[in-house]
């Protein structure tokens, strides 16, 4: 695996990576660069050897159905 520690403050490196300043970005063993998170989770995951993804507990689904409508009031422009 390719170690570095890329510094957010150095744009050229990630711009050189993926073509613009963003994080996070991960290269990987055969020089490929990722920026999309949940590629990035799927390759640790596979790193590791996990193969059972988490799933989302009940409350924090049901708050989140709860909030969404009242945050999208306020959010939302008028």
């Amino acid at each position: 695996m390719l170690h570095c520690t890329p510094d957010y403050h150095d744009a050229h490196m990630l711009t050189d990576l993926v073509g613009k300043k963003i994080v996070p970005v991960l290269v990987n063993d055969e020089g490929k660069a990722s920026t999309e998170s949940g590629d990035i989770i799927a390759f640790l995951f596979q790193l590791k050897g996990i193969t059972q993804t988490a799933i989302p507990q009940q409350l924090p689904l049901d708050w989140q159905a709860h909030a969404l409508p009242l945050l999208q009031r306020i959010a939302y422009p008028r």
